[in-house]
């Protein structure tokens, strides 16, 4: 995979990129075509399709269809915005991509994203949605809504379609993530579950009210950024951070709007918590202080139950 995405990087033709990705993944998807369980419906949305956005059409038309929303036409308004706006499909190369270079469980497949990660596939939707949305006519919108609706509805991740999100994005388990109306997320940003982009709730309607992310930044599980302010390029923002102001290009933010010193980030690891304990509160006893010794267990362990 690593010579692979090489090789992606050295096309000079954008367009050549979605070629070479959808041959990869049709390349996986023969190999498990003949299993009892996925094998059809591997044949059905990889095997039968001609190219990567038809394919994408095909996997998540389903997923967002119900009584209101019929298959075929969803399936019908995804290939056509695919046709119409190929930047779209580029994206989603990229953000393969990115899953392929970050995530150790699928660096040696493009076809498991592509088929099962609800956080790519909310993504796609999201970008789908965000071009009808620019519309701006209310028909337009109201789709747009009730593609956001339905995203919510089937994988628990709310991203607005008024939200801008670059190339490269990866959600990383994506359960609760939650995105405002006037976000933008920057290129090759990786989220994982749990992260709010919100507002503040004060009264600045038609102003900007969601942060700005940089590119490369990696935002922790379940942290809470708010308001209209800047996280600058290759930011790190720790788990359960809750951040209210403006963080500098490549810092580490922790806790409620703790920007540690670049110093303070050691290589590969972006937060020391014996580090950060003992500047908290330097008489706090070490958690392996407080340890008491272990109890002796009954011969029948069942009567713990």
């Amino acid at each position: 995979m690593r010579h692979f995405q090489d090789k992606i990087h050295e096309f000079k033709d954008a367009n050549d990129i979605p070629l070479a990705m959808f041959s990869r993944i049709r390349n996986e998807a023969a190999n498990v075509v003949r299993s009892a369980l996925v094998g059809p419906s591997i044949s059905q949305y990889i095997l039968e399709r001609k190219t990567l956005g038809d394919a994408l059409a095909a996997i998540l038309a389903p997923k967002l269809a119900n009584a209101n929303m019929p298959e075929d036409r969803v399936e019908k308004l995804l290939r056509e915005a695919y046709e119409r706006h190929p930047s779209l499909v580029q994206k989603a190369c990229a953000d393969l991509s990115e899953i392929t270079r970050k995530d150790p469980a699928v660096s040696s497949s493009l076809l498991q994203p592509f088929l099962f990660f609800k956080g790519f596939h909310a993504t796609q939707v999201q970008r789908i949605a965000h071009c009808l949305w620019k519309r701006g006519d209310f028909e337009s919108r109201t789709t747009a809504l009730a593609l956001q609706s339905r995203m919510s509805e089937i994988w628990a991740v709310d991203m607005h379609p008024g939200a801008i999100i670059h190339a490269g994005l990866f959600l990383d388990h994506a359960h609760g993530v939650v995105i405002g109306e006037t976000a933008v997320i920057g290129e090759r940003t990786t989220m994982l579950h749990g992260v709010t982009l919100g507002g503040t709730g004060k009264g600045n309607s038609g102003e900007r009210r969601h942060p700005i992310i940089g590119d490369d930044c990696v935002i922790g599980a379940g942290s809470t950024i708010l308001g209209n302010i800047k996280i600058g390029d290759r930011c790190v923002i720790g788990a359960q951070a809750v951040i209210t102001i403006p963080v500098a290009d490549d810092r580490t933010a922790v806790g409620l709007n703790r920007i540690l010193e670049p110093e303070k980030k050691a290589e590969g690891v972006p937060f020391q918590a014996d580090e950060a304990l003992s500047e908290i509160s330097p008489d706090l006893p070490h958690p392996a202080e407080q340890l008491e010794a272990p109890k002796s267990m009954p011969d029948d362990d069942w009567v713990m139950i």
